[in-house]
Protein backbone atom coordinates (compact mmCIF):
# COMPACT_ATOMS: atom_id res chain seq x y z
CA UNK A 1 0.00 0.00 0.00
CA UNK A 2 1.73 2.86 -1.09
CA UNK A 3 1.19 6.13 1.27
CA UNK A 4 2.45 9.64 0.59
CA UNK A 5 5.05 10.87 3.07
CA UNK A 6 4.51 14.16 4.68
CA UNK A 7 7.85 16.62 4.22
CA UNK A 8 8.57 17.87 7.50
CA UNK A 9 9.82 20.73 5.67
CA UNK A 10 6.51 21.91 4.11
CA UNK A 11 4.81 22.48 8.32
CA UNK A 12 7.01 25.45 8.84
CA UNK A 13 6.09 27.30 5.62
CA UNK A 14 2.47 26.80 6.65
CA UNK A 15 2.99 28.06 9.51
CA UNK A 16 4.89 30.82 8.47
CA UNK A 17 2.57 32.20 5.82
CA UNK A 18 -0.27 31.88 8.75
CA UNK A 19 1.58 34.23 10.94
CA UNK A 20 2.13 36.66 7.86
CA UNK A 21 -1.17 36.77 7.48
CA UNK A 22 -2.17 37.18 10.55
CA UNK A 23 0.05 40.20 10.49
CA UNK A 24 -1.28 41.56 7.54
CA UNK A 25 -4.94 41.52 8.94
CA UNK A 26 -3.59 43.06 12.30
CA UNK A 27 -2.00 45.74 10.69
CA UNK A 28 -5.20 46.54 8.19
CA UNK A 29 -7.18 46.05 11.52
CA UNK A 30 -4.84 48.69 13.70
CA UNK A 31 -4.78 51.31 10.42
CA UNK A 32 -8.32 51.24 10.21
CA UNK A 33 -9.11 51.63 14.01
CA UNK A 34 -6.40 55.10 13.87
CA UNK A 35 -7.96 56.23 10.89
CA UNK A 36 -11.53 55.87 12.53
CA UNK A 37 -10.07 57.76 16.00
CA UNK A 38 -8.04 60.59 14.03
CA UNK A 39 -11.51 61.36 12.09
CA UNK A 40 -13.25 61.78 15.57
CA UNK A 41 -10.73 63.63 16.85
CA UNK A 42 -10.68 66.01 13.71
CA UNK A 43 -14.36 66.20 14.05
CA UNK A 44 -14.39 67.54 17.73
CA UNK A 45 -11.95 70.11 16.79
CA UNK A 46 -13.54 71.13 13.61
CA UNK A 47 -16.42 73.33 15.30
CA UNK A 48 -13.91 75.14 17.05
CA UNK A 49 -11.34 75.55 14.54
CA UNK A 50 -14.36 76.79 11.84
CA UNK A 51 -15.46 79.43 14.40
CA UNK A 52 -12.49 80.80 14.81
CA UNK A 53 -11.81 80.98 11.44
CA UNK A 54 -14.95 82.86 10.95
CA UNK A 55 -13.87 85.20 12.98
CA UNK A 56 -11.10 85.66 12.03
CA UNK A 57 -12.78 86.46 8.34
CA UNK A 58 -15.17 88.80 9.85
CA UNK A 59 -11.98 90.54 11.33
CA UNK A 60 -10.30 90.56 8.16
CA UNK A 61 -13.59 91.92 6.58
CA UNK A 62 -14.07 95.59 7.02
CA UNK A 63 -17.64 96.51 8.25
CA UNK A 64 -19.63 97.93 5.36
CA UNK A 65 -19.69 101.72 5.16
CA UNK A 66 -22.20 103.43 6.63
CA UNK A 67 -24.49 105.80 5.03
CA UNK A 68 -24.44 109.85 5.13
CA UNK A 69 -27.42 109.49 6.83
CA UNK A 70 -26.32 107.01 9.19
CA UNK A 71 -22.99 108.24 10.06
CA UNK A 72 -25.06 111.59 11.15
CA UNK A 73 -27.30 109.68 13.03
CA UNK A 74 -24.29 107.83 15.27
CA UNK A 75 -22.68 111.35 16.27
CA UNK A 76 -26.14 112.79 17.04
CA UNK A 77 -26.85 109.81 19.15
CA UNK A 78 -23.47 109.04 20.30
CA UNK A 79 -23.22 108.28 24.28
CA UNK A 80 -22.38 110.85 26.56
CA UNK A 81 -20.47 110.45 30.08
CA UNK A 82 -22.12 107.51 31.73
CA UNK A 83 -23.53 105.77 28.65
CA UNK A 84 -26.44 108.07 28.34
CA UNK A 85 -27.86 108.91 24.72
CA UNK A 86 -28.47 112.20 24.00
CA UNK A 87 -32.24 113.52 23.99
CA UNK A 88 -31.40 114.93 20.00
CA UNK A 89 -33.78 112.33 17.38
CA UNK A 90 -32.27 112.00 13.93
CA UNK A 91 -34.38 113.49 11.25
CA UNK A 92 -33.71 112.65 7.60
CA UNK A 93 -34.20 115.71 5.04
CA UNK A 94 -36.13 113.85 2.09
CA UNK A 95 -34.65 116.92 0.15
CA UNK A 96 -30.81 116.09 0.85
CA UNK A 97 -30.96 112.45 0.60
CA UNK A 98 -29.80 112.07 -2.74
CA UNK A 99 -27.67 114.79 -2.91
CA UNK A 100 -24.01 113.58 -2.54
CA UNK A 101 -22.13 115.06 0.34
CA UNK A 102 -19.79 117.38 -1.85
CA UNK A 103 -22.19 119.11 -3.68
CA UNK A 104 -23.67 120.36 -0.28
CA UNK A 105 -20.39 121.39 1.32
CA UNK A 106 -19.11 122.94 -2.06
CA UNK A 107 -22.70 124.71 -1.62
CA UNK A 108 -21.89 125.63 2.04
CA UNK A 109 -18.73 127.12 0.71
CA UNK A 110 -19.80 128.90 -1.92
CA UNK A 111 -23.15 130.74 -0.02
CA UNK A 112 -21.15 130.69 3.49
CA UNK A 113 -19.71 134.45 3.11
CA UNK A 114 -23.23 135.87 1.54
CA UNK A 115 -25.16 134.24 4.60
CA UNK A 116 -22.65 135.65 6.73
CA UNK A 117 -22.85 139.11 5.00
CA UNK A 118 -27.14 139.01 5.61
CA UNK A 119 -26.94 138.01 9.45
CA UNK A 120 -24.38 141.35 9.82
CA UNK A 121 -26.68 143.46 7.61
CA UNK A 122 -30.12 142.22 8.98
CA UNK A 123 -29.70 140.40 12.28
CA UNK A 124 -30.65 137.02 10.94
CA UNK A 125 -28.15 133.97 11.73
CA UNK A 126 -26.14 132.87 8.58
CA UNK A 127 -27.02 129.25 9.82
CA UNK A 128 -31.19 130.02 9.42
CA UNK A 129 -30.04 131.31 5.89
CA UNK A 130 -27.94 128.60 5.12
CA UNK A 131 -30.21 125.78 6.47
CA UNK A 132 -33.07 127.55 4.98
CA UNK A 133 -31.20 127.90 1.39
CA UNK A 134 -29.93 123.77 1.67
CA UNK A 135 -33.81 122.41 2.92
CA UNK A 136 -35.68 124.34 -0.16
CA UNK A 137 -32.78 124.68 -3.09
CA UNK A 138 -31.24 120.93 -2.34
CA UNK A 139 -28.34 122.42 -1.78
CA UNK A 140 -29.02 123.96 -5.37
CA UNK A 141 -30.37 121.23 -7.67
CA UNK A 142 -34.04 121.93 -8.03
CA UNK A 143 -35.74 122.99 -10.78
CA UNK A 144 -35.88 126.68 -9.19
CA UNK A 145 -32.92 127.11 -8.28
CA UNK A 146 -31.50 126.32 -11.37
CA UNK A 147 -33.38 127.65 -13.56
CA UNK A 148 -34.57 130.70 -11.68
CA UNK A 149 -32.11 131.82 -8.90
CA UNK A 150 -34.18 131.01 -6.38
CA UNK A 151 -32.76 129.35 -3.27
CA UNK A 152 -35.74 129.76 -1.28
CA UNK A 153 -38.80 128.77 -2.98
CA UNK A 154 -40.09 132.63 -2.40
CA UNK A 155 -43.21 132.79 -4.22
CA UNK A 156 -44.59 136.11 -6.61
CA UNK A 157 -46.41 138.91 -5.00
CA UNK A 158 -48.21 141.90 -6.28
CA UNK A 159 -45.41 144.11 -5.42
CA UNK A 160 -43.02 142.13 -7.38
CA UNK A 161 -41.92 143.76 -10.52
CA UNK A 162 -39.49 141.21 -11.80
CA UNK A 163 -39.37 138.08 -14.40
CA UNK A 164 -41.19 134.52 -13.10
CA UNK A 165 -41.81 131.15 -13.71
CA UNK A 166 -44.55 128.46 -12.98
CA UNK A 167 -44.03 125.80 -11.50
CA UNK A 168 -46.43 122.98 -10.04
CA UNK A 169 -49.10 125.54 -11.36
CA UNK A 170 -47.81 128.22 -8.76
CA UNK A 171 -45.91 131.63 -9.43
CA UNK A 172 -42.74 131.81 -8.10
CA UNK A 173 -40.11 134.79 -8.52
CA UNK A 174 -37.36 134.31 -10.92
CA UNK A 175 -33.70 136.67 -9.88
CA UNK A 176 -30.89 137.45 -12.04
CA UNK A 177 -28.22 135.77 -9.46
CA UNK A 178 -28.41 133.47 -6.53
CA UNK A 179 -27.52 136.65 -4.85
CA UNK A 180 -30.52 138.20 -5.49
CA UNK A 181 -32.48 135.75 -4.06
CA UNK A 182 -30.63 135.58 -0.86
CA UNK A 183 -30.82 139.45 -0.34
CA UNK A 184 -34.82 139.26 -1.24
CA UNK A 185 -35.07 136.08 1.35
CA UNK A 186 -33.68 138.64 4.40
CA UNK A 187 -35.69 141.71 2.84
CA UNK A 188 -38.83 138.75 3.64
CA UNK A 189 -38.01 137.83 7.00
CA UNK A 190 -37.17 141.30 8.28
CA UNK A 191 -40.77 142.74 6.69
CA UNK A 192 -42.44 139.63 8.18
CA UNK A 193 -40.83 138.41 11.09
CA UNK A 194 -39.59 141.60 12.86
CA UNK A 195 -40.25 140.45 16.53
CA UNK A 196 -37.65 137.47 15.92
CA UNK A 197 -34.86 140.00 15.69
CA UNK A 198 -35.17 140.52 19.49
CA UNK A 199 -34.05 136.65 19.41
CA UNK A 200 -30.34 135.95 20.64
CA UNK A 201 -28.23 135.87 17.48
CA UNK A 202 -26.73 132.62 17.81
CA UNK A 203 -29.90 130.33 19.39
CA UNK A 204 -31.30 129.36 15.91
CA UNK A 205 -33.66 126.46 17.53
CA UNK A 206 -35.55 130.12 18.63
CA UNK A 207 -35.25 131.12 15.05
CA UNK A 208 -36.62 128.20 13.51
CA UNK A 209 -39.76 127.52 15.62
CA UNK A 210 -40.45 131.50 15.16
CA UNK A 211 -40.54 131.22 11.28
CA UNK A 212 -42.28 127.97 11.27
CA UNK A 213 -45.12 129.57 14.06
CA UNK A 214 -45.17 132.19 11.42
CA UNK A 215 -45.62 130.27 8.50
CA UNK A 216 -42.74 131.10 6.80
CA UNK A 217 -42.80 127.47 5.18
CA UNK A 218 -46.15 125.39 4.18
CA UNK A 219 -44.13 121.83 5.47
CA UNK A 220 -44.99 121.53 9.10
CA UNK A 221 -41.42 119.57 9.39
CA UNK A 222 -39.42 123.17 8.66
CA UNK A 223 -38.53 123.38 11.86
CA UNK A 224 -36.82 120.14 12.74
CA UNK A 225 -35.85 119.49 9.51
CA UNK A 226 -33.94 123.08 9.58
CA UNK A 227 -32.59 122.51 12.98
CA UNK A 228 -31.09 118.75 11.55
CA UNK A 229 -29.57 120.33 8.98
CA UNK A 230 -27.68 123.38 11.10
CA UNK A 231 -26.37 120.28 13.30
CA UNK A 232 -25.59 117.98 10.86
CA UNK A 233 -23.09 120.65 9.32
CA UNK A 234 -22.54 123.01 11.96
CA UNK A 235 -23.56 125.98 10.41
CA UNK A 236 -24.38 128.09 14.10
CA UNK A 237 -20.09 128.34 13.15
CA UNK A 238 -20.65 130.64 10.67
CA UNK A 239 -23.41 133.23 13.15
CA UNK A 240 -21.82 135.97 14.16
CA UNK A 241 -21.72 136.25 18.03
Amino acid sequence: MNTKKISTKTIPKIGRKNILTKVILLAIIAFVFLQKDFHIQFNLKSPLTSQSNHKEEKSKNPPPEKTKWEAMATSLLGSKQGGEKQKEVFVEIPQLRDIPEKKIQAYIKRFSNVAISENRRFGIPASIILASALYHSAAGETPLSQGANNHFDIFCNTNWEGENITFNQKCFKKYESAWSSFRDNSKHIINHFQHLSKIENGNYKEWAKGLQKGKYSIKKSFEKQIIQIIQNYQLNQFDIK
